[in-house]
């Protein structure tokens, strides 16, 4: 049996470093952990790790010390690894790629109440901001360094909504999905996240295929809308969706798919999913 290499991505407070250790426990590999050396290189410099990332823009060296490392893992592969890494994905092509995403105001809430030497803030909405300072800071500098768009779900094999679901359910969706043979992206969402243009109007759902999704900044399609109806019910901390695209990226007559489910998602429509399945979002999009 070959060796498996996992590595995993995601956005600040999205849960990565624990779910990354809770894989890594279950295959007995060896957890490796680019955000570890970042957060010692900080305490070292007395600064936090938002200033370390801006500093990092301008200091290529600080990003090359590690990225070395992160390509020897790849090039001297002794047992089962997990690589709990922003760019791991780019610098280990041949491995299980895994993303994983939540909403802006759960990623500060987990992150307000971690409180680290490297990373504290006086409330909730100043740690948002400054998470997503911190997220604006990596992807201009990966960008500017790599020529790589981090937050492009098209470069991993897995996407997983951590919104609500428990880290040891997440890595095992991740070890069950990393021996299959995907169409990806793959995407698992939590059914609570999913932005959809229900017509308030109507009895019951359109049964109509190919309903657009949104989960903050992409789209997903699902074809089974009673499905979607019975992960809800049931409360179920995934739902399997097609990846579509990005809010920005071009689809059919030359429109974002943004500006295409604009037309289609309303406040009523939302509202009214709200209330047939008894839960309210964590956030709704700022176009809404």
């Amino acid at each position: 049996m070959s060796l498996q290499l996992i590595t995993i991505s995601g956005e600040p407070g999205c849960g990565k470093t624990t779910v990354a250790r809770q894989v890594a426990h279950i295959l007995q590999a060896e957890y490796y952990s680019t955000g570890h050396l970042l957060r010692q290189l900080a305490n070292e410099l007395g600064i936090s790790i938002l200033q370390l990332n801006q500093q990092a823009e301008l200091d290529q060296t600080i990003d090359q010390k590690i990225d070395q490392k992160t390509l020897e893992l790849g090039l001297n592969l002794q047992k089962n690894t997990v690589v709990d890494a922003r760019l791991g994905w780019h610098f280990l092509p041949k491995a299980f790629k895994v993303y994983l995403t939540c909403p802006s105001k759960i990623a500060a809430q987990r992150v307000f109440q971690r409180n680290t030497s490297t990373e504290s803030y006086a409330d909730l909405a100043t740690a948002e901001q400054g998470l997503m300072q911190r997220q604006a800071s990596e992807n201009a500098r990966f960008y500017k360094f790599y020529r790589v768009h981090l937050s492009q779900l098209r470069n991993y094999d897995l996407v997983i909504d951590t919104s609500f679901a428990d880290p040891q359910s997440i890595a095992d969706k991740i070890i069950a999905y990393s021996c299959q043979n995907l169409v990806t992206p793959t995407v698992l969402l939590n059914p609570q996240s999913i932005l959809v243009p229900y017509l308030p109007s109507v009895a019951d759902y359109p049964k109509t295929k190919n309903q657009l999704a949104r989960v903050e900044s992409f789209w997903c399609m699902f074809t089974l809308p009673e499905d979607l109806e019975v992960a809800l019910s049931n409360a179920d901390d995934f739902y399997a969706a097609t990846f579509l695209g990005m809010d920005t990226e071009v689809f059919g007559l030359h429109q974002t798919i943004k500006t295409i489910a604009q037309k289609l998602i309303t406040v009523a429509g939302v509202k009214a999913w709200e209330k047939k399945y008894h839960f309210s979002y964590i956030q709704y999009p700022s176009w809404l």
